[in-house]
């Protein structure tokens, strides 16, 4: 699957991006069960076979998190379409890709991890032969994301036992 980057631009900007919205607690995606994902896996495959993008994102019940699978033809968040245009307006026609995206504060310093998964095309074709790295990325993100809420419980509890 390839896009022109004008008309893949064109194309977000004018929000003809199928958004589908889950909602997973955060021990569900610690325990990163293939049962609590398929429907969000099921939905990005049926958008790239069909030669549509899509965003699948998962929003966390019990913190700020937001988890997201997403086609785009470079490793920066979708919603973030400017800088797509500004990095990579004249390249042509380039393949889509899917990537993982996590976004909370506790993931890493910049508050963001991306990570690509594989060309559409090649999730299209087999999109189990993915879901083993893909429920191991959700679950490493997802701990940190865990031990940097703990972490901050227990600051929290150091500053006021300290007053």
């Amino acid at each position: 699957m390839k896009r022109d980057v004008t008309d893949f631009v064109e194309t977000v900007k004018a929000d003809q991006v199928e958004v589908k919205e889950f909602e997973l607690s955060l021990k569900q995606l610690i325990k990163a069960q293939k049962k609590d994902f398929t429907d969000v896996f099921d939905f990005i495959a049926k958008q790239v076979s069909s030669d549509k993008l899509g965003v699948a994102e998962i929003k966390v019940s019990d913190t700020d998190a937001v988890v997201r699978l997403e086609t785009n033809v470079i490793n920066l968040p979708i919603q973030e379409i400017d800088r797509v245009k500004k990095m990579m307006g004249d390249e042509g026609e380039l393949e889509i890709n899917i990537y993982l995206v996590a976004t909370s504060e506790f993931v890493n310093q910049s508050g963001l991890r991306i990570d690509e998964v594989a060309s559409a095309a090649d999730f299209a074709a087999n999109p189990d032969d993915f879901s083993s790295q893909m429920l191991d990325w959700i679950s490493d993100q997802a701990t940190k994301i865990s031990e940097g809420i703990e972490n901050d419980k227990k600051l929290d509890k150091k500053k006021t036992t300290k007053k």
